[in-house]
């Protein structure tokens, strides 16, 4: 790893991932069940999609910052890693089993469609230069380097274009690691078919979820 990574360790980056985590579910509306002390289910305002949503978000990108350099994702792990996260978080047993079941889920794609046996992690939150936190960096059998965005919901569109966030990070990587960037590939776990690599201009490399294109292959033969 270059000396001008600074990379968090996946157990702290884990724990501050968890207290946004926390903090996305505050604003749940719990609501007692029939007066039962102790016992709460989630409100029925508009935000509490919204913020699901979030919480969900929130504990993928903790899990995975402990995960991602394991090529197989347990799922009593996931299990015992997701009691943990949400202990302090009143959540009725249904409430609690739906989001186990969307994070659970979302992990499993990610090993299933994303998780390259060959991807070496780097880091997890990796902070360049400018303060921009990039959820994964892998190295590539050649030495170049990839970074993974997690996205945990769905593109608006099939034909989506990288957004500023994005744009920022390719910017950031192309002075970190000059000719060894390879580029960034947008994960959409939600669906995986509409994610892409972006080459290090911001241009599509690869369609899906493989970070490896025919074009490549073409450029190491030669």
């Amino acid at each position: 790893m270059g000396v001008d990574d600074v990379t968090v360790d996946a157990r702290a980056t884990s724990g501050l991932l968890v207290a946004r985590a926390q903090q996305a579910s505050s604003v749940l509306v719990h609501q007692p069940v029939d007066g039962q002390a102790g016992r709460f289910q989630l409100g029925h305002e508009r935000t509490d999609h919204k913020s699901r949503h979030r919480l969900v978000g929130s504990l993928v990108h903790a899990q995975l910052a402990i995960l991602a350099s394991k090529t197989r994702f347990e799922l009593e792990e996931i299990s015992a890693l997701l009691a943990r996260m949400l202990r302090d978080v009143p959540l009725t047993n249904n409430s609690r089993r739906a989001i186990w079941v969307a994070v659970a889920t979302q992990l499993k794609v990610y090993e299933r469609f994303f998780r390259a046996p060959e991807l070496q992690l780097r880091g997890a939150e990796v902070v360049l230069r400018d303060d921009s936190r990039c959820d994964l960096v892998w190295d590539l059998p050649d030495g170049r380097v990839l970074i993974d965005e997690i996205k945990t919901g769905a593109p608006a569109r099939q034909g989506w274009l990288p957004d500023d966030q994005i744009q920022r990070y390719l910017d950031v990587a192309r002075v970190r690691y000059g000719r060894d960037f390879f580029g960034l590939r947008v994960c959409w776990l939600r669906a995986p078919g509409l994610s892409a690599t972006l080459d290090t201009s911001g241009r599509r490399k690869a369609s899906g979820p493989l970070y490896a294109g025919a074009s490549d292959a073409d450029e190491a033969e030669a």
